[in-house]
């Protein structure tokens, strides 16, 4: 056979380059400069040509089936094939390479579950018909292929067991893509193991009737073959010179292990890299499931234990707060120690903890050291993860993640990447709520609605209740606002400050937030969740009344300038409030375009044109309230006493109240209340 000058480009130097691609990369030397050791690494080459030199064309058609199937698998990448469509088409052609009776390989599929793809001459059309032996090596491969899908504590292809080798060879499982022969039922059976790093992602292999495996290799191949074996003559020829070229005879299981370890040196990283970039499709979408979870606490716990299958870390700790909130009153965590558990806020509740977060939480947010820090996150290697905002761009929590016995590769750290990613989502919906409900309730009503699924339907659609009414109006603000303060700025300046510190003790005394009308502010007491008793309802409407009687009374001397410009003035000499209560039947909840926490009704009309009536200092109580506070002791009205309302016929008879005894700093039974809540 002669060739053409374009067909000598395989120089010697060429096949030198050629039999690195088949010299595995750990019989490779290397010196301190990173190197490839000379002296040792040519003696390889020279050994690697001379085990060839007597079947070059073996060594050939190897580098042509390598390069075929890189080949396959380039189309098959950019044409989206999965590994059922790219097995179906590679086998056949390694059907007809082998002169096999049948060819398989076992891998993952498209659902990352083991499963076998066949291509036979009508035989062994299933798993069950395989022999035991070779069941028992896809089992052991099936189990220790458990890196990335069931956790990293998995035997490596150098633990198979002996019973699945050859046990006439002691070198079968001695380094990567371990290659195995045996005979079963008068059947040649020939597998090279599949694997990354040790961990097997796969077998391939095929089998041959005994009386046949001798004379594989001699009938005709399909074209791609055909084109193959011309492509083999040529780098032979190049090697070896003119010398006449046959189609190299199969028929030694060595070499037709070499040629299925060909397919194996590209088909792993392939395999691997498909399986890998599936399973991290599948737990993307497995977080995204569990953060819908309308409880964002429960949504991220699932998420939590769904990381936890897939990275393995020794602690974990999510803290996210309200994105408006710079004291961190909102701030909420998850606490992950292996071998203590699950700790938060809520059902796994550590006293220890709970308080070490809150002392330490914006240190931890601000990136420095602190007592938990120490103790959970600076074990070893650890990685952080910001949680942005999305309006101001700021951080508004972050995951901190730390493992003792190795670092955070890439797969890791892209799932903890989505997973932050879906967590930033999920905080910021949350946040909305939460800023949402922040205009009419509590931290803690806050808290305890947002850890209900239906909390809108179940607590704040509109309803017909008995609720305590509370108005409180500044006292001669008129005058104030028109003659002594006059600048806009300072009249917003005094009722920014005011509401806000009303706002705290309506809060405090377990009230809600209605509205600021001018300088009156509305407050109930009973919703969302209508619990308290009717006596409890009015009490804390009154103590509320009397808290906001005396903070307004101590604003005089109040440093702002608002308040330097009353003490300055000779019109005033202290500030104060008037304020009307009641306990009504009211249709209350959320109301209106805007959906604001409101309530409708005669009895709410009735509080305010009491309030109007009341002078300087004075807390006057419609009938409802003073019915059910008449027995408390301690609380003490003059009256009854009588008033003409605007649109109400008749005398209207009120109370004045007297007495009353101080509210400690929050009920007990509203604490049990809230605690029995988040435990549900």
């Amino acid at each position: 056979m002669t060739l053409s000058e374009s067909e000598k480009k395989y120089s010697e130097a060429a096949m030198t380059e050629e039999v690195f691609k088949i010299i595995p990369v750990n019989s490779l030397e290397f010196d301190k400069t990173g190197n490839t050791s000379p002296t040792h690494n040519q003696d390889m080459i020279d050994q690697a040509k001379s085990l060839r030199q007597s079947d070059l064309s073996v060594l050939a058609m190897a580098l042509e089936i390598a390069k075929f199937t890189d080949q396959r698998i380039e189309v098959a990448q950019r044409t989206n094939l999965g590994i059922d469509e790219l097995t179906a088409d590679l086998l056949p052609t390694y059907l007809e390479i082998l002169e096999a009776d049948g060819v398989f390989l076992f891998c993952r599929g498209e659902n990352l579950d083991f499963r076998i793809i066949l291509d036979s001459r009508n035989s062994f059309q299933s798993m069950e018909t395989l022999p035991e032996k070779l069941k028992s090596i896809l089992r052991f491969v099936a189990t220790c292929n458990g890196r990335r899908f069931k956790g990293r504590a998995m035997p490596s292809i150098l633990e198979m067991p002996r019973d699945c080798s050859n046990s006439d060879s002691q070198n079968d499982l001695s380094c990567p893509g371990s290659t195995i022969s045996f005979t079963d039922s008068a059947m040649v059976w020939d597998l090279v193991i599949l694997d990354i790093d040790n961990i097997p992602v796969g077998v391939f292999g095929a089998w041959f009737q005994a009386s046949t495996a001798e004379t594989a290799g001699n009938r005709n191949g399909i074209s791609s073959v055909s084109a193959m074996q011309r492509a083999a003559e040529i780098r032979v020829q190049a090697w070896n010179g003119p010398a006449e070229i046959h189609y190299p005879e199969l028929s030694d299981s060595a070499d037709r292990l070499f040629i299925l370890k060909n397919f194996t040196e590209v088909m792993d990283n392939h395999i691997y890299s498909e399986n890998i970039s599936r399973l991290k499709q599948i737990v993307q979408n497995l977080l995204g499931s569990a953060l819908k979870n309308r409880i964002l606490n429960d949504g991220l716990t699932e998420a939590l234990l769904i990381l936890k299958e897939h990275i393995d870390f020794d602690s974990l700790l999510i803290m996210y707060h309200d994105e408006e909130d710079p004291e961190l009153i909102s701030l909420k965590y998850i606490l992950y120690i292996e071998g203590k558990g699950l700790f938060d806020p809520y059902s796994n509740f550590d006293s220890e903890i709970h308080n070490l977060i809150l002392r330490d939480g914006r240190d931890l947010l601000d990136g420095k050291t602190g007592s938990l820090r120490e103790l959970v996150v600076l074990q070893g290697y650890q990685d952080e993860f910001l949680i942005a905002g999305l309006e101001k761009k700021k951080s508004i929590g972050k995951l901190l993640i730390s493992s003792t016995e190795t670092s955070f590769d890439r797969f890791e750290r892209d799932l903890l990447e989505i997973f932050v990613s879906f967590v930033r989502q999920r905080v910021v919906d949350f946040n909305k709520e939460w800023r949402n409900l922040s205009k009419f309730f509590s931290v803690e009503h806050r808290t305890r609605l947002l850890s209900c699924t239906d909390y809108a339907e179940r607590h704040l659609a509109p309803r017909d209740r008995n609720v305590a009414i509370l108005y409180a109006d500044i006292a001669s603000f008129t005058m104030i606002s028109e003659k002594i303060l006059c600048d806009p700025f300072l009249i917003s300046e005094m009722i920014d400050i005011w509401s806000k510190g009303c706002l705290s003790i309506i809060w405090e005394h377990g009230g809600c937030f209605d509205k600021l009308v001018g300088d009156c502010v509305i407050a109930l007491f009973g919703p969302p969740f209508h619990e308290m008793s009717a006596e409890e309802c009015c009490t804390r409407t009154l103590q509320a009344a009397t808290a906001i009687r005396d903070f307004t009374l101590s604003l005089y001397n109040h440093p702002a300038s608002c308040f330097t410009k009353l003490r300055e003035s000779s019109e005033i000499n202290s500030i104060n409030v008037s304020t009307g209560v009641n306990y009504a039947p009211l249709f209350v909840g959320m109301n209106g375009p805007n959906s604001d926490f409101t309530g409708f009704s005669s009895g709410m009309n009735n509080t305010a044109r009491i309030q109007s009536v009341a002078r300087t200092g004075e807390i006057l109580a419609l009938s409802g309230c003073v019915i059910n506070t008449s027995n408390i002791a301690g609380i003490q009205y003059e009256g009854p006493l009588e008033a003409t309302l605007k649109n109400v016929s008749g005398k209207v008879p009120y109370w004045k109240l007297l007495t009353i005894p101080p509210k400690p700093s929050m009920n007990q039974s509203f604490k049990a209340l809230l605690q029995s809540e988040e435990k549900k």
